[in-house]
């Protein structure tokens, strides 16, 4: 599977269930491909930890596997999947199932992506915050990491507008939130407008030092 797709798509490798659950936790992939029978959890026990987990619940999940008959196969429906491949496969199957899988997650995340985006900024709105700021604070602590957040408020922001109209104070919250987002390169760091000229920044697997610099 890996060499069938590797050259279009980044690929996260795991060889048991205990160890797919922490990197989906941790890199968040637009999609997991997963063989039913695996070491330790079962790929339908692993699936189902994925379903359960905020973090992790809306990832889609393909099963590829020899196993047959109808009860094997509704329990991987049951469990989360939203396809399954029978080895052996088709690899141009295999390829195009993934394509739209994929191109479905991307839609997926366009229609959040509005739902959780600031109007007028464009970054995540507070809604987005306040979901996720408790998805990463239970991660940090669950894997005793560090999270940083700044909290970082536009100051004399009345006296701007008064002085210069609210369109001017609209283009200035735009310019704040485009440097602020500017400066993040890491996919996992975050911005998000928390209130009428405050802005707060998340910053996962960070230290005091880090979030200092």
């Amino acid at each position: 599977v890996n060499a069938l797709l590797s050259s279009s798509y980044t690929i996260l490798a795991a060889t048991n269930g205990e160890e797919a659950l922490k990197v989906a936790e941790e890199q968040s992939p637009d999609l997991i491909l997963m063989d039913v029978v695996m070491p330790g959890l079962s790929g339908k026990e692993t699936c189902m930890q994925l379903k359960a987990n905020e973090a992790t619940a809306n990832i889609p999940v393909i099963f590829i596997t020899s196993i047959s008959g109808d009860d094997e196969e509704n329990e991987c429906w049951e469990s989360g999947g939203v396809d399954f491949i029978s080895k052996p496969f088709n690899p141009q199957t295999l390829k195009n199932r993934v394509r739209v899988h994929l191109e479905l997650k991307s839609q997926q995340n366009i229609l959040m992506k509005m739902a959780y985006s600031d109007g007028l900024t464009g970054v995540y709105n507070r809604r987005y915050f306040d979901e996720h700021y408790s998805k990463l604070a239970r991660l940090s602590q669950r894997n005793d990491t560090p999270l940083s957040m700044l909290l970082i408020d536009i100051d004399y922001f009345k006296k701007f507008n008064d002085s210069y109209g609210h369109i001017a104070g609209d283009d200035a919250l735009r310019f704040v939130a485009k440097a602020i987002s500017s400066s993040m390169h890491r996919p996992a760091d975050f911005v998000a407008r928390y209130g009428g000229e405050e802005f707060v920044v998340l910053l996962p697997d960070t230290d005091l030092a880090g979030g200092e610099y």
